[in-house]
């Protein structure tokens, strides 16, 4: 059991992998997105200010909302104000890249960590990283 501070509130909560923020922050995002979705279903082609305005919720909370994946209503959101990929500017549904772009970044990441890794040196473990002395010490006498 870990405690930590909501990163909205700042009170302390029990976290678990399922609660990243606490109760009350996590009861009011949920009224938040009950509100946007059913004024969206209503009044498609709404600007992203207007439907703050009228739900009274905060832009950068439906923001939040979009690049989650909570907000799935997107087609009935004013065009110039659906998300967009940070890379390469196409219109997403959740997130901050397009999948086209996640996967090339997930590529490049991989392809980084695999060439700091140095494939013929049998005392660099593939996760941990260098081998203690004594690891060092099995290897070497095995090779």
């Amino acid at each position: 059991m870990s405690f930590a501070n909501c990163p909205r509130c700042h009170h302390i909560f029990r976290k678990s992998p399922e609660n990243k923020i606490c109760a009350a922050c996590q009861t009011a995002e949920d009224a938040a997105y009950t509100k946007v979705a059913n004024w969206l279903s209503d009044h498609p082609g709404a600007t992203l200010r207007e439907v703050a305005e009228a739900t009274e919720v905060e832009e950068r909370i439906i923001s939040r909302l979009i690049r989650e994946g909570r907000l799935t209503l997107l087609e009935n959101l004013h065009a110039d104000d659906q998300p967009r990929c940070r890379r390469c500017d196409v219109r997403i549904t959740r997130g901050t890249m397009c999948p086209t772009c996640a996967q090339t970044f997930s590529e490049s990441v991989t392809d980084s960590v695999r060439s700091l890794m140095n494939p013929s040196d049998k005392r660099i473990h593939p996760v941990r990283g260098p081998l203690n002395r004594e690891e060092k010490r099995k290897w070497d006498s095995s090779s």
